[in-house]
Formats: structure tokens, C-alpha cells, sequence
């Protein structure tokens, strides 16, 4: 009989560390590495959401095409930044139209929002924009 508890090892239970990064939302991990993401995979995600501000859907386009297959992770947020480029797009111009140019105020809002996405990308997150965060689990851009 063991009195003294702390002799006992216990193993931890299996499965990812608590602070690993999640894969995307209904994923299911297929198809992506549940590693965290390397400094440059990190960067390139990064830049495809800020690529997304400067350049709309055609920034996060080419990045989409240039590191698909190197990173599923560049591929997720690319394919993000894609399609929230797209929704921006069609947004601001609609309402623009509508509001004779006043609609246009909007623009503000989702640069910081995908700038906010960014960042949370350059952190390893797998995380995606509210709306649009389906697309892009499985690193298809269609």
C-alpha cells in the first residue's frame, strides 16, 4: 500500500497539448497539420490578409496560387482573405451606389477586421472571419 502520493507517476492523458493551435472550424484535421505554423508560414498568412486591404481579392489570390502547396495554413487564411476581400468589395460598392459615395465608410471597418484576422494569424491561429470562416477548411479555394 502507498501512502505517499507523490511517488506515483501518472501519465499525462493523450492527445494535443491544451495550448496547441486549432484547426479550422469543421475541418476535422483533414488535410491540415495540427502543428503550430513556422515563422514564415505565419508571415505569409499575415501578408495575404493585408494584401487583401491593398491589392482586394488579388492580393490573396496570388499568395493563394505562389504557397498553397507548401502550407495548409497560408492556404486557409489566403482562401479567408480571398473571400472576405470578395464580400468587402461587393459591400462598399453597393452601398456606395446606393448612398451616393457615403456607403464607402464601411471600407474602414473591414480593413480593421481583416487587419484584426491578420494579426490573429501571425499568432498561429487558425482563425477565420465571421460569415466566411467555411470556406477555406479543407485548402481548396472552390
Amino acid at each position: 500500500m502507498h501512502d505517499n502520493l507523490d511517488s506515483m507517476h501518472v501519465n499525462p492523458p493523450p492527445g494535443p497539448p491544451k495550448d496547441a493551435p486549432r484547426a479550422p472550424p469543421g475541418a476535422g484535421g483533414q488535410g491540415f497539420s495540427r502543428g503550430m505554423p513556422d515563422d514564415d508560414a505565419r508571415m505569409w498568412a499575415l501578408l495575404a490578409h493585408c494584401s487583401g486591404i491593398a491589392l482586394s481579392v488579388l492580393g490573396p489570390l496570388i499568395i493563394y496560387f505562389i504557397k498553397k502547396d507548401e502550407s495548409d495554413f497560408v492556404a486557409y487564411h489566403s482562401v479567408q482573405a480571398f473571400y472576405w476581400s470578395a464580400v468587402t468589395f461587393a459591400v462598399v460598392t453597393v452601398g456606395s451606389i446606393l448612398t451616393c459615395g457615403a456607403g464607402s465608410v464601411v471600407l474602414f471597418f473591414f480593413w480593421a477586421l481583416a487587419l484584426y484576422v491578420g494579426l490573429r494569424a501571425k499568432e498561429g491561429e487558425w482563425f477565420g472571419y465571421w460569415g466566411v470562416d467555411h470556406f477555406g477548411k479543407d485548402g481548396k479555394l472552390f
